[in-house]
């Protein structure tokens, strides 16, 4: 049949497969695209930080998926899908507004607003979540948590997540900013399962 600019179009989407649908779906249903992506990849993250990553000499020796702890899994899922994604969403898109441009200045601005303001908010909000999740919801417990972990892990974000957000914010697409920064969270996820279940 003719090449027309129709099946030359056809053939560029179907080339692309998956990630054109992604695409797509990321413009038809930004939350549920970006929850579902960050649960995912919270899902892998915690798995390989349980069996990849465990100091226990008894759990190595155990099959796989007996090294597996599912309700914390489960739990760590849950937030990334619900939580973490929808924030990250809107706060992407209030700092897009209200910092215009894509120049270095305006990047470097996000970047003092996500990690001095969102940083410290959101993983808060999780190590909590994930205590309350797990059953540890005396107000007590969770502030000596903070207390102890929540340095230590902010001083980690900043190493990995100042880079990682002047890159996105300076190159990545408006609507590929929450799977980039999925991406880097893939990472961070695996250290940042463990810091939430020490």
């Amino acid at each position: 049949r003719a090449f027309s600019a129709d099946a030359k179009t056809s053939v560029v989407v179907n080339g692309q497969g998956l990630w054109a649908k992604y695409n797509h779906h990321l413009v038809a249903n930004p939350l549920i695209t970006k929850g579902i992506t960050a649960g995912a990849i919270a899902f892998v993250a915690d798995i390989i930080c349980q069996t990849a990553f465990t100091t226990d000499e008894e759990a190595k020796k155990k099959p796989f998926l007996d090294r597996v702890d599912w309700k914390r899994t489960f739990n760590f899922t849950i937030l990334n899908t619900v939580f973490m994604s929808t924030s990250a969403h809107y706060w992407y898109g209030f700092l897009s507004t209200k910092i215009a441009g894509d120049t270095m200045i305006a990047a470097v601005k996000r970047v003092a607003f996500d990690q001095l303001l969102f940083a410290p908010a959101i993983i808060s909000t999780l190590f909590t979540g994930n205590m309350l999740l797990k059953g540890d919801a005396d107000l007590a417990t969770i502030l000596e948590k903070l207390k102890n972990d929540l340095p230590s892990t902010l001083l980690y974000n900043y190493s990995l997540w100042v880079p990682a957000q002047l890159i996105n914010f300076r190159f990545v697409a408006p609507q590929l900013r929450v799977l980039w920064a999925n991406f880097i969270g893939f990472f961070w996820n695996i250290y940042l399962s463990s810091a939430t279940n020490k």
